[in-house]
């Protein structure tokens, strides 16, 4: 573990996020961002500038990294804007948003997808929505809001997007899939989440709420799951650090191309090749001979077989003289000709 630096300017509340990224890994804390260097835990930058003055926030719902950049962007709900900071926490500009999302995800320099909850605004009435800063134009939206839903289904669900190196994958509550960011098909479902008894039936959905209050009453009354707090899916991600850190290799993927496989071949020897082909070889056969085969055996009218004849239908040498071995040996033997019989 990471002991964090706990002097006053780095006091961390209850953690809505959590980010690693190079060498600093950030935290979501009591409106506020904290970055530690992820060796040593020493504190690096606190970022708090609640308020309404220049360069300040109204609230914080999000916040990402955009490392080719080299910058840290706030996402303001109230104020409808994104804040860039540099990763020092200093200023830098700010970008006006006609929707006021819950939680945001950087595809390109300009074209970011924003998670709206139950939110319809005037170029939305999905949960997701792409959305081109600098064009000022929706690009495409996902999940159409339902509208009965969104009297009374309104949580505070800002984790709904996670990025590794498998993907970009986001999860909207209630929905019961983890779902993947294809640019041909759009998002995809990649997992599904089973909770079996736990799981409210759609019925439960159509009911009419006052609100979100009374609704989660009747679902936790039922032992139904309606929510996913968090979720990640990390991948290789881990392996790519601690390869880096411990072996000097910068690597992005752990998966051989298929160049670097032509490559190897190319460049090795081709007496060891027809060596390593011909001991896949042996190996295979060697196998294959282990697999075991069935056999059939039946008695004219029915009449259960001897145990020499079972024996001797399955190769096994019985000694005449062990007649209690050879009884209990017979009953297992005509016990399982009768199963497979059957």
């Amino acid at each position: 573990y990471i002991p964090l630096e706990t002097s006053d300017d780095f006091l961390l509340g209850y953690i809505g996020k959590m980010l690693i990224e190079g060498n600093s890994i950030y935290f979501l804390s009591s409106k506020s961002v904290y970055s530690f260097d992820l060796n040593s835990g020493k504190g690096k930058m606190n970022l708090s500038k609640l308020g309404n003055g220049p360069g300040e926030y109204k609230s914080l719902f999000d916040f990402i990294i955009d490392k080719n950049a080299g910058n840290i962007e706030l996402l303001d709900n109230n104020d409808k804007k994104i804040f860039v900071y540099d990763l020092k926490g200093n200023f830098q500009n700010s970008l006006s948003l006609p929707f006021m999302p819950f939680a945001f995800f950087k595809k390109t320099s300009s074209l970011y997808s924003f998670y709206n909850n139950n939110l319809k605004s005037e170029i939305s009435s999905s949960k997701i929505v792409d959305y081109d800063v600098e064009l000022q134009n929706k690009c495409n939206e996902y999940f159409p809001i339902d509208e009965k839903m969104a009297e009374y289904f309104f949580l505070g669900d800002e984790k709904v997007f996670n990025q590794s190196s498998k993907g970009f994958y986001c999860h909207i509550s209630p929905i019961d899939t983890i779902y993947k960011y294809d640019e041909e098909k759009g998002f995809v479902p990649a997992f599904h989440l089973d909770f079996t008894d736990n799981a409210a039936p759609s019925a439960f959905y159509e009911k009419r709420y006052r609100d979100i209050m009374e609704f989660s009453e009747a679902a936790n009354k039922n032992g139904y799951i309606y929510a996913l707090s968090n979720f990640a899916v990390n991948g290789d991600d881990a392996l790519l650090r601690y390869s880096k850190k411990f072996d000097k290799a910068d690597l992005t993927s752990l998966e051989v191309s298929e160049e670097e496989i032509e490559a190897a071949f190319s460049s090795t020897d081709q007496g060891f090749i027809q060596i390593l082909k011909e001991a896949a070889d042996n190996i295979r056969l060697f196998h294959e001979k282990q697999i075991r085969t069935g056999f059939s055996f039946e008695k004219e009218n029915g009449v259960p077989p001897t145990v020499s004849e079972l024996a001797e239908s399955m190769n096994i040498s019985l000694s005449e003289t062990n007649i209690v071995h050879s009884i209990a040996i017979y009953l297992t033997l005509y016990s399982i000709s009768h199963f497979f019989k059957a």
